[in-house]
C-alpha cells in the first residue's frame, strides 16, 4: 500500500483493521516452522543469522528485543501493531518511507517459538493483502546451552506481490539487502555487542 503523505498512527491501524480477517497472500502457510532446504516454487529463499553476544543476559536481552519487534532496522522501517502484545494472530504493519512517499505492508503473526524451548525464542511473520511482498519470515534467537553464544536467526521465502512490485522488483530487493543487514546490526547493538568492523564472514 503507497501514500503521498506518511499515514498518522490511527490512519494505519484502521488500514489494518481492514485487512486483519483477510487471507494471507501466498500459499504454503507455515512452512517456515521446518529448515528449508529450498523456497517453494515461484519464491525465493533468504536465509540469514548472526551471533549477537554470549551469556544469558544476552539471551534475555535478545528475546525481550525480538518481542518488541526492535529487530526492525529504524533506519526506514517503523512498525505499527493493532495489538500491543506479540501474539499468534497479532496482526501488525511495517511503515516505510522512501523517494517521497510511504508504504504499508501488513502481516499477521502465524505462530510463537519458544513456549517448550526454554533456550530458543521467535516467531513467524505472514504477508497480508496490500504488502509489496508474498511470502514468510521466521525470526528466531537461541542459546546453545546456559550461558553460551547467542545467535539471531532468520529464515523467509518471498516474491514480488503485485505489478508495481515487480515493476520497481531491483528496488525491492536492494531494500530486502538492507532490511537483512541492518536487521542483523540492529540485533547486536541492541544486545550490547560491537557492530564496528561487522564483515559478511560474521554472518552465518
Amino acid at each position: 500500500m503507497f501514500f503521498l503523505q506518511t499515514p498518522n498512527e490511527d490512519q494505519v491501524v484502521e488500514v489494518l483493521a481492514a485487512v486483519s480477517d483477510q487471507p494471507f497472500n501466498y500459499p504454503h502457510v507455515g512452512l517456515t516452522r521446518e529448515q528449508l532446504a529450498n523456497a517453494p516454487d515461484g519464491f525465493v529463499l533468504h536465509q540469514y543469522g548472526i551471533e549477537v553476544g554470549e551469556g544469558d543476559t544476552v539471551f534475555e536481552q535478545a528475546c525481550e528485543v525480538l518481542a518488541d519487534y526492535g529487530h526492525y532496522p529504524p533506519s526506514f522501517a517503523r512498525v505499527i501493531r493493532a495489538t500491543p502484545r506479540l501474539e499468534e494472530g497479532q496482526v501488525f504493519g511495517t511503515l516505510a518511507t522512501h523517494f517521497g512517499f510511504a508504504s504499508l505492508h501488513p502481516c499477521r503473526v502465524i505462530y510463537l517459538i519458544g513456549e517448550n524451548e526454554p533456550r530458543r525464542f521467535g516467531f513467524a511473520l505472514g504477508t497480508l493483502p496490500g504488502h509489496i511482498e508474498a511470502g514468510e519470515e521466521r525470526f528466531v534467537v537461541s542459546q546453545a546451552e546456559p550461558g553460551g553464544v547467542v545467535r539471531y536467526d532468520v529464515q523467509a521465502f518471498s516474491r514480488h506481490n503485485g505489478f508495481l512490485a515487480r515493476l520497481g522488483g531491483g528496488v525491492t530487493a536492494l531494500f530486502q539487502r538492507r532490511f537483512q543487514r541492518e536487521s542483523l546490526v540492529e540485533m547486536r547493538r541492541r544486545c550490547g555487542g560491537s557492530v564496528s568492523g561487522l564483515k559478511k564472514s560474521d554472518q552465518k
